[in-house]
């Protein structure tokens, strides 16, 4: 009788070896991911984006917690290897414990997602209040691919995880364009750019109204108490709402006056906003009506 060779002795008792059979059947059945629907107690993540010389992001600090539920099983090894992350920046919202191996896991698992993880999508935030922003809040509910992986024998090369299985879902963000005439419903602190005072005509006429306008003009929507006062001390006080417009935010405020033709006017205003530590300079208001004419001083 012919003698086998001692190689393939070796390789037909690996093959009829339980651990090989076992080793040869071993596969990840399933793996599937998604987020529980949103409640009250449930916070996903949202972008709130204010308008201020275009889109940006507000109240960065924000800490949001979502709740995913897992499940993945396996027949014969176990799983040593499972995380979720998302797909774009690679940022892992769950893991499975170090050292853990399971072949069957199905949990609800809570992520932890802030503002290094919403960063990268702050391009995303912007283009999107560019395209659906306006005058009101407008709200958009998005979705960011998000990935399980599970898998067994772990074995990390240049194709990437051996016998693994891939479930995907879309993690839920809300961008949330607050409207340029909002006013103060966002957190944006509102400034005051520049004051103008003027009259108009520039040269007013004996007997025909004169008016000494004020232009504000502020970062965004929002209203500004101000001081218009008279050279012998008179002051009124005032305000003004400023509203999106072309070329900004600004809203003018209007004091008229009329002089008789016999009488003859020199007096100068300036408009105050303590609050915004800002004013005008003093604008001379001259009617010179012995002459039959005007003049404006400047």
């Amino acid at each position: 009788m012919q003698k086998m060779p001692l190689k393939q002795i070796l390789i037909i008792a690996t093959l009829l070896s339980p651990f090989a059979a076992a080793e040869a059947s071993a596969k990840i059945k399933e793996a599937k991911i998604h987020f529980i629907t949103p409640g009250s107690a449930i916070e996903y993540p949202e972008m709130e984006m204010a308008f201020d010389k275009g889109w940006k992001w507000i109240k960065r600090d924000r800490l949001f917690k979502p709740r995913m539920k897992l499940f993945f099983r396996s027949v014969g090894s176990k799983i040593d290897y499972a995380k979720v992350y998302l797909e774009k920046t690679n940022h892992v919202l769950w893991a499975l414990p170090a050292g853990y191996k399971t072949r069957k896991y199905e949990k609800v698992v809570t992520a932890s997602v802030g503002k290094q993880t919403l960063s990268s999508y702050k391009n995303l935030a912007i283009n999107t209040c560019k395209s659906a922003g306006g005058d009101t809040k407008v709200i958009r509910k998005l979705g960011i691919k998000t990935k399980l992986v599970a898998a067994h024998n772990l074995d990390i090369n240049d194709s990437g995880l051996s016998d693994a299985k891939h479930a995907y879902t879309q993690m839920p963000l809300k961008i949330v364009c607050h409207g340029n005439n909002e006013g103060g419903t966002y957190s944006l602190k509102l400034k005051v750019k520049k004051i103008e005072l003027y009259t108009d005509p520039s040269v007013p006429q004996c007997g025909k109204p004169v008016k000494m306008i004020t232009k504000i003009h502020t970062n965004r929507p929002g209203k500004v108490n101000f001081l218009y006062v008279r050279g012998n001390g008179d002051q009124q006080k005032a305000s003004v709402t400023t509203k999106k417009k072309a070329g900004g935010f600004f809203k003018t405020w209007i004091k008229t006056y009329k002089f008789s033709k016999s009488t003859n006017t020199n007096r100068k205003y300036v408009v105050s906003i303590p609050d915004h530590n800002i004013a005008t300079k003093w604008v001379p208001l001259i009617v010179n009506c012995s002459s039959g004419a005007t003049t404006l001083k400047n």
